[in-house]
C-alpha cells in the first residue's frame, strides 16, 4: 500500500512500491513498484511526500576484516592479566572481546585490544577476540588459566610492637586491622619527607589511633615515591594495594573491578559504625568507620560514618590518588574506588606480597631400627629453601648437623626417637617425620 501527501492511504494488499535513492527533481524521486494485476515491475517518479515501503541493500564488500589474533595462551599466578588482541590498521574495522567459557571472569574494556581481564584463581577461561567491519568478521580464541598461588596468610604479624590480624580473601592476604604506625603530629602540621613516619589521630587524640588506626596523607603512605605496589609504610613482605589488588578483592566478593558489596567488608554492629549499619563482615575484612583528616585546614570528620583506604596509584590528575571508600549507610554494593586529594588523611590496609617460591615436599627418609647408637639420616635436599632437623620426642638424642639432610644422629640404646625434617622458604614450609629406634 501507500500513503498520499494528503494523509490518506490506499492500495493495501494490491501494490508494493519501494523507494530508490535516486532523485528525479527537487520534488520527485524514483521508485519501483509491483501491482497485483501485473507480472512485471514498473518504474516511475513520485512526489517525495508520498509514503512507500523501503528495502535496504547490503553494501558491496571490497575489504574484509583482518584475520583476528587473540594473542598467546597464558598460564599465570593470580587473578588478573592484560590481553593482547591485534588491530587491523583499518579505520573501518573494530574489535570486541567476549568470554566463551569460564565463570567469574570480567573484561574491564571489552572493545580495547589490550583489555584488562579479571578472573578467579584456579579457573580456566576461553576468550574470543573478534574484528568486525561492514562486510564480515573474524575471530580467534585465547586460553587464560589462573593458577592458585601458594600463599599462606598466617594468623597475624607483629609490626613495630603491634600485632595485626591477617585475613584471607580469595587468594589474597589482607591486614584485618587499620595500620597504626609512626609518630602522631597535630592536624595543623603537614607531613613531610623527613625519614620519620608521621600520622594523624582523629581529634588529635592518640586513643583514637589505638582504636581506629592512624590517618595518613597519600605521599606519607607511599614514602614519597609513586611506584605502584610499593611497600611504603607497610611491614616487610607486604605492600600498599594497587587498583588491581582492590579490583580482585571486589570480584572475589561478588562485585566488579570498581565496586564491591560494602556489607561484606564492614564490621557488624555499632561499636565502630553509626546506625543503621548493614555490615555482615562476611569477608572478615572488618572495615571500621575511622573517618578522615584534612591537613590543609586541620579538620577531622565522619568518625563512625565512613572510612577510606589508600591505594598506591595516582589518578590521571596527579593531585589525586585512588582510594576505596566505605560508607555507613550505603546498601547493598557500595565499597567503591574513587580519586581523592592526596593531602587527605585516610586509613591504610596492607596486603601480603604474592609468593611463588614454593618449597619442595620434605622427605625424612624411612624409619630405622638400629643396634648401634649412631646412624645417618636420609632427608631430601631443599629445592628451593633451607632445611632443618629437630627432635620431637626421645631423650638424649643429638643431631650433629641440623641443616644437613644427611646429618649423623646419635642416640641412647633402648630409646626411640621421632625426628622432623622441615624445608622452608619465605612463602611457607613442608615437613616430614621419621622414627629412629635404637635396640638395647
Amino acid at each position: 500500500g501507500h500513503r498520499s501527501v494528503y494523509g490518506g492511504t490506499g492500495g493495501f494488499q494490491q501494490i508494493a512500491d519501494f523507494w530508490t535513492s535516486t532523485e528525479q527533481t527537487a520534488a520527485y524521486a524514483w521508485l519501483k513498484g509491483l501491482d497485483y494485476n501485473y507480472d512485471w515491475m514498473w518504474q516511475g517518479s513520485i512526489m517525495k511526500g508520498m509514503g512507500y515501503a523501503l528495502r535496504c541493500l547490503k553494501n558491496n564488500c571490497n575489504q574484509l576484516p583482518a584475520a583476528s589474533n587473540a594473542g598467546p595462551d597464558q598460564v599465570l599466578i593470580g587473578s588478573y592479566t592484560t590481553l593482547d588482541g591485534n588491530l587491523s590498521g583499518s579505520d573501518y574495522d573494530y574489535g570486541m572481546w567476549s568470554i566463551a567459557t569460564g565463570t567469574g571472569g570480567f573484561l574491564d574494556e571489552p572493545w580495547y585490544n589490550h583489555c584488562g581481564f579479571y578472573g578467579i584463581a584456579g579457573n580456566t577461561y576461553k576468550l574470543v577476540w573478534t574484528l568486525f567491519n561492514d562486510c564480515s568478521s573474524s575471530s580467534d580464541t585465547v586460553e587464560i588459566r589462573f593458577t592458585v598461588p601458594f600463599l599462606i596468610c598466617g594468623d597475624s604479624i607483629n609490626y613495630d610492637g603491634q600485632e595485626y590480624q591477617i585475613v584471607k580473601i580469595g587468594n589474597q592476604c589482607w591486614m584485618k586491622e587499620n595500620l597504626n604506625i609512626g609518630t602522631m603530629i597535630a592536624s595543623t602540621t603537614a607531613e613531610t619527607d623527613n625519614g620519620i613516619i608521621e600520622k594523624y589521630c582523629y581529634d588529635n587524640d592518640p586513643v583514637h589511633c589505638t582504636e581506629y588506626g592512624g590517618l595518613y596523607g597519600w605521599d606519607e603512605v607511599m614514602q614519597y615515591t609513586t611506584t605502584v605496589g610499593t611497600q611504603g609504610i607497610c611491614p616487610q613482605g607486604f605492600h600498599l594495594p594497587s587498583m588491581v589488588d582492590v579490583g580482585v578483592m571486589f570480584v572475589n566478593l561478588g562485585g566488579n573491578v570498581m565496586v564491591g558489596p560494602s556489607e561484606k567488608v564492614k564490621e557488624a554492629g555499632n561499636a565502630h559504625w553509626a546506625s543503621p549499619n548493614y555490615g555482615t563482615n562476611e569477608s572478615g575484612f572488618s572495615a571500621i568507620g575511622a573517618g578522615f583528616e584534612i591537613s590543609t585546614v586541620g579538620w577531622f570528620g565522619d568518625l563512625t560514618n565512613s572510612t577510606a583506604f589508600w591505594t598506591s596509584e595516582v589518578w590521571v590528575d596527579p593531585e589525586y590518588a585512588n582510594a576505596f571508600i566505605v560508607r555507613q549507610d550505603y546498601r547493598p554494593a557500595d565499597v567503591f574506588l574513587n580519586p581523592e586529594h592526596r593531602y587527605l588523611g585516610y586509613s591504610v590496609r596492607c596486603i601480603k606480597d604474592p609468593c611463588d617460591l614454593i618449597p619442595n615436599q620434605a622427605i625424612a627418609g624411612p624409619d630405622q631400627t638400629i643396634s648401634e647408637g649412631s646412624t645417618t639420616l636420609a632427608g631430601n635436599y631443599p629445592q628451593p629453601g633451607t632445611g632443618v632437623w629437630s627432635i620431637i620426642s626421645g631423650d638424649g638424642g643429638v643431631i650433629m648437623e641440623p641443616s644437613n639432610p644427611q646429618s649423623q644422629f646419635n642416640g641412647v640404646q633402648g630409646n626411640s626417637y621421632q625426628l622432623v625434617w622441615t624445608i622452608s622458604t619465605a612463602c611457607s614450609s613442608t615437613n616430614d617425620t621419621v622414627v629412629i629406634t635404637i635396640i638395647p
